[in-house]
């Protein structure tokens, strides 16, 4: 009796943790296994890492997937290729398939990866993500100049709501990415 009991209540108390540590993307009213928004960096010192400014995440859909940005900013649009340049010194590129959308004061875009791609990504860190972002309010020759996030260990990170964090570890999207996969 007592060992029916205990089993109950470690599947009450371990289901919502295991639940909630799985992230997912929704997209046409299908969903899909993803890796969680992670967070990276606005400059190569660590000096600017502002939790939730800019994050990324991989969406399983088969062998193959997406890779999501999400900024969260006045912008209206990514604009152009998206290159991720990796620690092997490889560069993935992304082209822009006009999927983006926005959603409470974050602009998401979606770009494909290929199986090669997603290898390559499990082989290698992402070092930084170079994009562009435009916003019909700015002048053209703004929407001309590139953006770069870097993937650093950090110390002394400004998290939302005004938290304020000591250090940022630098994220192992391999392990991620392949656990995903």
């Amino acid at each position: 009796m007592n060992f029916k009991i205990l089993t109950i209540l470690v599947a009450i108390l371990v289901s919502p943790v295991y639940m909630f540590s799985q992230c997912t993307f929704v997209s046409s009213a299908k969903t899909y296994d993803a890796t969680c928004y992670q967070d990276l960096c606005f400059n190569e010192t660590g000096s600017s890492c502002t939790g939730g400014s800019f994050s990324v995440s991989v969406v399983k859909n088969g062998k193959v997937g997406f890779f999501i940005l999400r900024y969260a900013e006045v912008f209206d649009n990514y604009r152009g290729k998206v290159f991720i340049h990796l620690d092997d010194n490889t560069i993935i590129t992304l082209i822009d398939k006009g999927k983006q959308w926005k959603v409470n004061g974050n602009l998401f875009g979606q770009f494909n990866l290929t199986e090669m791609e997603i290898k390559s990504l499990v082989n290698s860190n992402i070092r930084s993500i170079r994009f562009w972002l435009c916003s019909k309010h700015m002048p053209t020759d703004m929407c001309d100049s590139a953006i770069e996030y870097y993937n650093l260990e950090a110390e002394g990170i400004f998290l939302s709501q005004g938290i304020y964090f000591g250090r940022k570890s630098r994220i192992d999207f391999p392990s991620l990415i392949s656990e995903l996969f």
